[in-house]
């Protein structure tokens, strides 16, 4: 039987012996109802004859249910690109009561746009069923795609931005390939945005809406370039520069204009003026005009000093000078000055100069000094010398030079005297220009004597003439008094007077004073005892205090008494001529004469075991005046009764 949805169990027909239908009573059947479809080879039987005709038997029997038809077509199904695919539906005929279809249709695998197949997939009815499937088809449309170019522009000049639109439609990850287009053109317009190589692909049903592309004039700008002048010149204006320029577009020409540019324009700022460019290319800008700057500057004016030369204690000569770089017919005044005055020290001064016009602000002046030169004055030196007549050795020569400027000024510095070329001394000019110093010259000398200046940083050296000067002895006169022979009695003291000159106003050295020939026990005082040297002419009183009285002499002291005094004067009457004949004799005899006179003089004084203290007797007593080297003597007689 087919299968129709309901259980059905199995009959069972027996035929016996002789075509007997044997009764089913007797046969037992187990597991033979079945619903679904299907050969069942297992179902069991037995018989058991009641009647005992048959002996029991048993077996298997193969049941079938067969499988029902069902017819089942599919529907045709679409969608547009990107969309998700539609239910698959179908048809379906022979499907018994409840039964239902599992599992589901199929379509052949794509999304793009197209058509595909669509199969019986999973779907079923199951195993009671024989499935008869009818295919359709599924159809894949394309989406729309509408693309909207947005509209752009640029500077003329520039490179073209990137074309841009806006998409709708597109679907999951998919891309627009491909890119707009403008129509052609570089100059300031307005150009069509074409779609050009732009697509999605056949998925999609693209709608384009195109858009203007505009080239807008670029900015240029032309600046004159600042200039600069000098005041006096003419300025000349013609360069410029240009920003903006693009590709091979120029300025050929530009019109400027300054109020400065004239000769006569006054230091300071003046704008310069641009306008009317012309060229290639230039309908591609906006042009707009920047300004210079034209700069008068100061001219250069110079003012200099001329350098003067004077000698230091004259007066400034006339100051002068040159003025240079006037423009214009200008007109200027120079005047010179100097801090020198006659008396400056010498070296070297500025002279400055300064200038006065009306149109000096537009000039940089440039004050250049000049240099006055202070040279040495000259001097002369003249030499004085201070001294006896001649001078003499042991006299201090008071010198004194004194210097006197050629022009004006006292002369400062030092004196060196000379005597013969050799440095006595050297002094330091006073304020009056006058310098001493006191040089002793030596003894017996012939001297020329020069004082010589040495300059100052104001006055030149000088040398003085000479003065010859002889030195002689600083002698002295020893004048014996005019009472040369005095008699005392012993015990008692006689006085002498004389005087002692300086013969060139003072001594060689201190005068000191000596006797000798004095009595036996006689003593010599002089007053004044010693005369300093610059003393000068004195009087002098010697005193000679003759000793006592103490025996009287034998009668042979008497009778050779007149012989010793013979003796004893020899001497002095010896000295006395050999100083007078100058020292013609022999010093010997001198001294034998004197020894001679003292032996003699030793009668007088004891014999024979008696003796006087002072014996009576005259002495000739020898006054000696020494000052350094120089020695005068002179003799009195002194008689002791």
């Amino acid at each position: 039987m087919t299968y129709d949805g309901s259980a059905h169990t199995a009959t069972v027909t027996a035929t016996g012996v002789g075509g007997v239908t044997i009764p089913s009573t007797g046969f037992t059947l187990s597991g033979t109802t079945h619903t679904a479809a299907g050969t069942y080879a297992t179902d069991a039987w037995s018989f058991s004859d009641s009647t005992g005709n048959y002996a029991p038997a048993s077996g298997t029997v193969s049941d079938k249910i067969s499988t029902a038809v069902l017819t089942l077509a599919a529907n045709n199904a679409t969608k547009v690109y990107g969309a998700a695919d539609p239910a698959l539906t179908y048809n379906a005929i022979g499907l018994i009561g409840a039964d239902t279809l599992t599992g589901a249709l199929t379509r052949a695998a794509g999304e793009s746009v197209g058509s595909y197949a669509i199969n019986q997939g999973t779907l079923t009815a199951g195993a009671n069923y024989s499935l008869s499937y009818t295919g359709a088809n599924f159809a894949i449309t394309a989406a729309a795609l509408t693309v909207t170019a947005n509209a752009q522009s640029k500077v003329y000049g520039a490179a073209d931005p990137a074309l841009t639109y806006n998409a709708t439609g597109l679907i999951g990850a998919d891309t627009l390939i491909g890119a707009l287009t403008r129509a052609a053109g570089e100059n300031v317009g307005s150009y069509a945005i074409n779609q050009g190589t732009l697509t999605a692909g056949a998925n999609y049903s693209l709608g384009y809406t195109g858009a203007n592309f505009a080239i807008t004039a670029a900015a240029l700008t032309v600046t004159p370039k600042n200039v600069s002048k000098m005041y006096g010149s003419t300025a000349t204006l013609s360069d410029y520069t240009t920003t903006g320029l693009l590709n091979s577009d120029s300025v050929s020409s530009v019109a400027l204009s300054s109020s400065g540019a004239a000769a006569a324009a006054a230091v300071g700022s003046y704008a310069i003026a641009a306008a009317s460019a012309t060229g290639t290319g230039l309908s591609n800008y906006t042009i707009s005009y920047g300004a210079g700057q034209l700069t008068v500057n100061t001219a250069s004016l110079t003012v200099a000093a001329a350098n003067a030369t004077r000698i230091y204690g004259t007066a400034n000569p006339s100051l002068s000078g040159s003025i240079t770089g006037a423009v214009n017919s200008d007109s200027f005044t120079a005047s010179y000055t100097t801090s020198a005055t006659a008396l400056s020290d010498v070296g070297s001064y500025a002279i400055v100069p300064a200038v006065t016009g009306s149109d000096l602000s537009d000039y940089a002046t440039s004050l250049i000094n000049g240099t006055l030169s202070v040279t040495q004055a000259g001097s002369t030196t003249t030499l004085a010398a201070k001294t006896g007549t001649p001078s003499v050795t042991g006299e201090s020569v008071t010198l004194t030079a004194n210097v006197v400027s050629t022009t004006s000024g006292t002369p400062t510095g030092t004196i060196t005297f000379y005597g013969n070329g050799t440095p006595l001394c050297a002094s330091t000019l006073d304020t009056t220009g006058a310098a001493s110093c006191i040089a002793t010259l030596a003894l017996g000398s012939s001297n020329v004597l020069t004082a010589s200046y040495g300059g100052d940083t104001d006055f030149a050296a000088s040398t003085s003439n000479g003065i010859s000067i002889t030195t002689v002895l600083l002698d002295f006169t020893l004048a014996a008094p005019s009472t040369t022979v005095q008699t005392v009695i012993p015990g008692h003291a006689a006085s002498y007077k004389f005087s002692i000159t300086p013969n060139y106003g003072s001594y060689a050295g201190t005068v000191v004073f000596a006797a000798s020939g004095l009595p036996a026990g006689a003593t010599v005082t002089f007053s004044p005892a010693s005369i300093a040297a610059n003393s000068g002419a004195q009087t002098v009183t010697m005193t000679i205090q003759t000793a006592e009285a103490a025996a009287r002499n034998s009668d042979a002291g008497r009778k050779w008494a007149p012989l010793a005094l013979a003796l004893l004067f020899l001497p002095l009457l010896g000295t006395k001529k050999i100083r007078r004949q100058g020292r013609r004799f022999s010093r010997w005899l001198c001294l034998l004469l004197l020894l001679g006179g003292m032996a003699a003089s030793a009668t007088l004084i004891g014999c024979g075991g008696a003796y006087f203290a002072q014996a009576p007797n005259d002495y000739t007593i020898t006054v000696t005046a020494t000052a350094g080297s120089v020695q005068h003597r002179f003799n009195v007689k002194l008689n002791v009764q």
